[in-house]
């Protein structure tokens, strides 16, 4: 499943690396991804979830999708003294924690995120907001990043990515608030073939408890996960690629008991169905 990926052995990545002097300077602003027709821009989203600019907020950052210390480098171009971690730290990946996102604790408007959201976004930014300290606000995103299937044993999960997010947020949206914990929410970026979308999710009050990651339900889900990519592939011509329309479709074959297909046609028959039903 590509929603999977083995913890790294090898460290590739320092946290005391020092900051690039002959970096050039970053404008007071960075420009943020524009809205169009067919894009959630994040100052929308932010409305939408009532954040507030100025508001405090944990950045991940995947940064094993960059070359070696670009994130970090970028980092320490933006501030002189960022406070930051890595994601595994304090879980059961914590030895291989540089293999991981790094966090960075900043606020929705510091140029870091401006920079980010403008730069990033198409590799799947994260953004926690809450109050609570970094090591509450990490908790349960940490702890979802290991699980005991029925079928495949103790796997690794990429619970960060926006795909696992978004298609949680549609199916399992009481596991997904588990995840998020108590007065938390969360926005992420999803890379579309012609956009870039933020949406989120705002943990539900109270907060539901849930029996971890490791029944068939869940593994189904994650099978759906791995086909974000064929579902937008052959979501039929005049539709609109969105990251909800893309989920609901999903949600839709989940709740009625599908797996997954693995032939195209199969999956470009269900969205035949799907189309009819919801017209």
């Amino acid at each position: 499943m590509t929603c999977l990926r083995p913890p790294r052995g090898e460290s590739r990545r320092c946290k005391h690396a020092r900051r690039k002097r002959t970096e050039p300077a970053m404008p007071r602003i960075a420009p943020v991804l524009p809205e169009t027709p067919e894009s959630i821009g994040f100052d929308s989203a932010a409305r939408r979830y009532g954040i507030g600019r100025g508001q405090r907020c944990l950045l991940l950052v995947d940064a094993a999708q960059f070359e070696k210390n670009v994130i970090l480098q970028r980092l320490y171009a933006l501030d002189d003294t960022p406070d930051w971690c890595w994601l595994f730290e304090n879980s059961e990946l914590a030895t291989h924690a540089e293999a991981g996102p790094l966090v960075v604790d900043t606020r929705t408007n510091s140029r870091l995120v401006q920079h980010a959201i403008a730069e990033w976004a198409r590799s799947g930014l994260l953004l926690l907001v809450a109050d609570q300290p970094r090591d509450t606000v990490l908790k349960g995103l940490r702890k979802a990043l290991t699980a005991n299937l029925k079928t495949f044993g103790p796997t690794v999960l990429r619970a960060y990515d926006a795909r696992f997010l978004q298609i949680m947020n549609a199916c399992q949206p009481e596991r997904l608030s588990a995840m998020v914990g108590p007065d938390t929410t969360w926005l992420w970026s999803v890379d579309l073939p012609e956009s870039v979308e933020w949406t989120g999710h705002r943990s539900l009050d109270p907060v539901p408890s849930t029996s971890g990651f490791h029944d068939r339900e869940f593994e189904r889900l994650l099978g759906w996960v791995s086909g974000w990519a064929a579902c937008a592939k052959t979501m039929p011509a005049g539709r609109s690629a969105s990251a909800e329309d893309l989920a609901a479709f999903v949600a839709a074959q989940y709740r009625s008991g599908i797996d997954m297909p693995e032939e195209e046609t199969t999956l470009e028959t269900l969205w035949q169905h799907y189309e009819r039903a919801s017209a």
